[in-house]
């Protein structure tokens, strides 16, 4: 595959985005900075990178505009708290476990995935929907799971998980920029 077909595969699954679902994010967020509440992110591999990155963006770029940020916090940065929770419990129920004691009702859980069939992403999404907590997730077209158990869900079709994951970041940057002006 050269680089413009690697580039065309991209085009192919940013047409499939369903724009209802963008402005369904964009409102849950916009009321979640208004409510003074937290957006939680979950994702494993690169997924969590996304999740740590989408963290510095939601807090500080959005604040730097003067509009005011959405506390964020990724649960796979909480490493002790994580691994605490995996060796006593099970590595399935650390997010969901994380969640029971810090999230609280009002909060979002965005949780991004692939695949949208990782154990302890849908553990966090039941988690949350316990909680009282809107469960958001951007996935791949194999996503379903996730999905499922989702208020809203972005679906990236595609099944390569470098386009999905290259998109995922790029929706958390245009959220950014939307939320900002």
């Amino acid at each position: 595959m050269n680089f413009d077909e690697y580039l065309d595969s991209h085009k192919i699954a940013v047409s499939s985005i369903d724009d209802n679902q963008l402005s369904l994010f964009l409102e849950s967020l916009s009321r979640l900075r208004e409510s003074g509440k937290t957006l939680w992110i979950a994702g494993n591999g690169g997924s969590s990178a996304t999740a740590s990155h989408a963290v510095a963006d939601f807090t500080k770029t959005i604040n730097q505009t003067g509009r005011g940020g959405i506390k964020t916090f990724a649960l796979s940065e909480m490493v002790s708290l994580q691994t605490a929770f995996a060796n006593d419990n099970s590595f399935v129920d650390g997010f969901h476990d994380t969640l029971r004691f810090v999230g609280t009702a009002g909060d979002v859980l965005l949780a991004i995935s692939v695949s949208g069939k990782s154990p302890n992403l849908l553990q966090a999404a039941r988690a949350a929907t316990q909680i009282g907590m809107p469960v958001l997730s951007m996935v791949g077209e194999l996503g379903s799971p996730l999905a499922e158990l989702s208020d809203s869900c972005i679906f990236i079709k595609s099944s390569d998980y470098q386009v999905v994951e290259n998109i995922q970041l790029a929706l958390i940057h245009w959220l950014v920029k939307e939320l900002a002006h």
